[in-house]
């Protein structure tokens, strides 16, 4: 923004002879004048929450949900599921917008409230359920053709929501030819050396853990020849 202003200015001279005086000096000068602000957002209170659909999804998140409410503003709205932040808030309307879910610490029932950034405005809370992951597991052998005594290793890959816990690697007749822990990448290996001659279809079963369910590998087909 800019204007124009005056000033007013008082010289003091003095001369050899003649004493003080002070006469008034009027300078005119325009100067610019720049003025910085911060944009405020002025709400009447918090804004509210009335559904939240779907109201269930995986626990380790990743996915969408729409939220439908009053007092949304866009670039202004945090989503809190459980105390964490959701992502990629987008405000179509006042009264909807979307959020990606956050991954959950545990299956169940949890709150999710709404609020402007930076304030202490927040909705009312509202449920929303944390469902078992979907697990899978990938098998391999190898090699898959050996001779009797020769170490197979088997190596079972599970995903979903962070899985823990153990893998059993199983036979045909269901027998458990090994367990082995899942590491941080969600692999589990384990070395035979035991597999009788002739043809062996071995699976890999994953038990599940508090956030993601069982799941068992396709069959995996190891032939052991005999010396």
């Amino acid at each position: 923004v800019g204007f124009e202003c005056e000033i007013d200015y008082t010289l003091d001279i003095v001369g050899q002879d003649s004493g003080l005086f002070t006469p008034e000096l009027e300078i005119y000068q325009p100067i610019d004048v720049f003025l910085e602000y911060e944009p405020m957002m002025l709400v009447a209170g918090p804004p509210t929450l009335d559904a939240v659909e779907p109201g269930e999804g995986s626990v380790a998140g990743g996915y969408g949900v729409d939220l439908t409410g009053t007092g949304f503003v866009a670039g202004q709205m945090d989503v809190l599921f459980d105390g964490v932040p959701g992502t990629d808030v987008v405000v179509s309307a006042s009264t909807q917008l979307t959020v990606t879910v956050p991954e959950g610490t545990a299956v169940g029932a949890v709150d999710v409230v709404v609020g402007y950034s930076g304030s202490a405005f927040e909705s009312g809370p509202l449920a929303f359920t944390y469902l078992e992951a979907d697990s899978t597991v990938a098998l391999s052998a190898s090699p898959p053709n050996a001779v009797l005594g020769e170490v197979v290793e088997l190596q079972a890959s599970v995903s979903g929501a962070s899985p823990t816990g153990d893998v059993e690697f199983r036979d045909g007749t269901g027998a458990v030819l090994a367990t082995a822990s899942l590491g941080g990448s969600g692999s589990a290996t384990a070395s035979i050396d035991t597999l009788a001659e002739g043809s062996h279809v071995i699976t890999a079963h994953y038990p599940g853990d508090a956030r993601n369910g069982a799941a068992s590998s396709s069959a995996v087909t190891v032939t052991i020849a005999g010396p």
